[in-house]
């Protein structure tokens, strides 16, 4: 069998990272957990959410976002075609320009903060006062964050995987040992505001050098330098100026979103909260996917092996929908129980839980394409098109801002939530469509009759999860922790294996591509013993 025609490569080394990564994504929820019993959503919880969002969204565009998409494919082809030491000196060249350009903004940032945070008119008039502070502590995040995107690529490149993905861990790992200290001397809501934007900088920090010893170990030496005139750093820059349009859709969508919902009391905490359960499967899923699928797919297009990248984004696809489908019902199905589980404690009241579990139900409905477009749109960027990723990402949010504008003064931060997720479909469809004028494109009619089947699963998941909740939840009720998560957990178990074999019954593979890692492994593991 031929290269190009070879699956399962995704799903058995997606389900090898994607365990890494589901713990650092439990522990940014238990990090959220912490933030809402010691922030709640008052003024120090707002303030907070505002000071932490705009330097991390400016990394999530620039480092890991336009820079990631321009930096991996490029590395890859030096690496392939002048060698290894090549591609760590464009390495360097990259870090010089970061130390140089987002230290510098960085610098901006600290000094400009107070203008900064006037520009989002908080309902709140106590917030804002809190929020300066804490920006100014933060600002210097950007260009640790973005070190450590340059670091997480080389690594990817290479096939590394592990790695990167624990960075996030350790970085949650720091935040939440702070909040326990919090938590236990009892910090009031304004000082745990500053104390967790000191704690999300050594975070930061720790995300970065845990990668060093791995780059080391593969004969990396960190020596920035300044090198415009390099051809892949040329390169680079040419890829980045759309690509930070291109990618810019979800990013700006949170964006407008924060410039709204600054406006409506405690609703920028609520749709935090709320984002951050759907990036665990966005995370888990989607990043580990993408993750993977990026690399193969700079490899393939280094190749001009068309059908190969071709087949790899297919398989990416179908993985994120059978993966992120039944997550998307299943957060709908078990919001309000899950929100309540997570959420409803110390300053986080029950109608920051209800606020919070209406936000999920209308960005669920976006989640497949959250994911999706993570996997589609750098393979554009590999094919050195940037076009495509930059229409779409306009029409996206150009989408996001009318829908915002519309439904704002209506239903306030649920329309913000609707307008995310309705740009996000967009976003995607705007991106098959272009890849298939491109490349010839995905098979869009296969994978159109392989998401009505995980549909079709994925909608009796979530009628299985929601009924086995209430029905363990009326027999002994949710008020205390222990009894929430005795009716959360069998209902999620529940709804899984329903899925499960649903799926198997409709003739959906990916399963069995997931668990093949582990068969390969077992096999291996007895050739092993056998030759000893």
């Amino acid at each position: 069998m031929s290269e190009t025609k070879k699956t399962g490569f995704l799903g058995g080394r997606a389900l090898l990272i994607s365990g890494p990564i589901l713990f650092s994504r439990i522990l940014a929820v238990v990090r959220e957990q912490m933030l809402a019993a010691l922030l709640g959503s008052g003024a120090a919880g707002q303030a907070f959410e505002l000071a932490f969002r705009i330097p991390n969204l400016a990394r999530d565009l620039f480092a890991e976002g336009a820079l990631a998409a321009a930096f991996v494919p490029t590395f890859t082809e030096v690496q392939k075609n002048q060698g290894r030491e090549a591609a760590y000196r464009l390495a360097n060249a990259i870090v010089g320009l970061v130390l140089l350009v987002v230290g510098s903004i960085a610098v901006i940032g600290i000094v400009a903060a107070e203008p900064i945070v006037s520009l989002f008119s908080f309902d709140n008039p106590d917030a804002a006062p809190m929020a300066v502070p804490a920006l100014r502590i933060l600002f210097p995040f950007l260009p640790i964050l973005s070190l450590a995107a340059v670091a997480m690529g080389q690594l990817n490149a290479q096939e590394r995987f592990v790695a990167p993905a624990m960075a996030p861990a350790v970085f949650n790992v720091v935040a939440i040992s702070a909040g326990a200290v919090m938590l236990g001397t009892g910090t009031p809501p304004e000082a745990a505001s500053i104390a967790w934007a000191w704690a999300m900088l050594g975070g930061g920090l720790a995300q970065l050098g845990v990668q060093v010893p791995v780059l080391w170990r593969l004969g990396y030496r960190p020596r920035p330098r300044l090198a415009f005139g390099d051809p892949g750093v040329r390169r680079i820059l040419r890829l980045m100026g759309p690509a930070v349009i291109g990618v810019a859709a979800m990013n700006v969508n949170v964006l407008v979103n924060t410039l709204f919902s600054a406006q409506e009391d405690g609703a920028i905490v609520w749709l935090s909260k709320a984002f951050r359960l759907i990036y665990l499967p966005i995370g888990v899923f989607g990043i580990a996917i993408a993750t993977l699928a990026t690399t193969r797919v700079a490899q393939r297009a280094v190749e001009r092996d068309m059908p190969g990248l071709r087949n790899t984004l297919d398989e990416g696809l179908r993985l994120v929908a059978y993966l992120t489908v039944p997550s998307t019902f299943g957060l709908i199905a078990l919001g309000e129980p899950v929100a309540r589980l997570l959420y409803q404690y110390g300053e986080y009241t029950a109608v920051d839980v209800t606020a919070t579990a209406n936000a999920l139900f209308l960005y669920a409905l976006g989640l497949y394409a959250f994911a999706a477009v993570k996997v589609i749109a750098p393979a554009f960027y590999a094919l050195d098109h940037t076009r495509a990723p930059l229409l779409a990402s306009v029409t996206a949010v150009s989408v996001n801002i009318l829908i915002s504008i519309v439904l704002f003064p209506v239903v306030g931060f649920q329309g913000l939530a609707l307008g995310t997720a309705v740009a996000a479909c967009i976003n995607l469809c705007v991106l098959l469509f272009a890849f298939k004028a491109l490349a010839g494109g995905v098979d869009i009619r296969s994978l159109a009759g392989h998401l009505v089947r995980v549909l079709f699963a994925a909608a009796l998941c979530g009628w299985t999860a929601s009924s086995v909740h209430d029905w363990i939840a009326g027999s002994m009720g949710t008020a205390e922790t222990t009894a929430r998560i005795a009716a959360v957990f069998p209902a999620i178990v529940a709804g899984a294996l329903v899925y499960v074999l649903i799926g198997k019954g409709l003739g959906l593979t990916e399963f069995g591509s997931l668990m093949g890692v582990f068969r390969r492994r077992r096999a291996s593991e007895q050739s092993g013993e056998a030759g000893d």
